[in-house]
């Protein structure tokens, strides 16, 4: 019954399928937690920059470990780890996200993430337009704003330079474009962070979290 609880829970709740991307100075090890390194034959086609020091984080139970060696981490343990892990240069936190495009064209759902404004930097993407995300994006109410995908601002956005700085309805609300992401890039798959932490394979919109 432990399990069937544990499993609906991190099925019911976002935040529960969320994960970490750490960038390591040095090796750590724990009882309860699991720091993976996401292979180097799984990131190059990714064009992160220094892949030797991306980790994916995530955690293990031990009443689970014979179903799910790895768990999705949830805000708790990454506020933990940020604290307390001496060896981790900087940590970003990202969830899976759906979101209600709106206005010119046809309303579309489209799939993408919220995360910690240090996510693009820490993966050294670069935009091809505008900017990623500063760190006053991540305060309350300062998450109006979103990067999109090469793919996106071709479709939806007419490949208009000039859409830098304009809004778009997402949910319901307006949302300023700050930045529109490089044609290569791509987001990690779940086969290489994870099959619990449901991330799109084709990531189009970025949100502060």
């Amino acid at each position: 019954m432990e399990m069937k609880h544990v499993l609906r829970t991190l099925a019911r709740d976002k935040a529960f399928a969320a994960f970490a991307i750490l960038t390591l100075a040095l090796g750590i090890g724990a009882v309860t937690t699991l720091f993976s390194v996401v292979d180097g034959v799984l990131l190059k086609p990714l064009a992160y920059k220094e892949l030797g020091r991306l980790y994916a984080a995530a955690a293990s139970a031990p009443q689970l470990a014979r179903a799910y060696a790895r768990l999705p981490v949830n805000a708790a343990h990454f506020r933990s780890w940020r604290e307390q892990c001496q060896s981790c240069e900087v940590g970003v936190l990202l969830n899976p996200a759906s979101f209600n495009l709106t206005g010119a064209g046809e309303p579309e759902r489209i799939e993408g993430a919220t995360c910690t404004w240090r996510l693009f930097q820490v993966l050294g993407v670069q935009p091809r337009l505008g900017r990623t995300f500063i760190e006053s994006d991540d305060q309350p109410g300062g998450n109006k704003i979103v990067v999109v995908s090469n793919s996106l601002w071709l479709r939806r956005l007419r490949a208009d330079p000039g859409a830098i700085g304009k809004p778009i309805r997402i949910d319901g609300e307006p949302h300023l474009v700050v930045g529109v992401l490089r044609a290569d890039f791509r987001f990690p798959s779940r086969e290489q962070i994870g099959p619990l932490n449901q991330f799109p394979k084709h990531a189009e919109i970025f949100k502060p979290i």
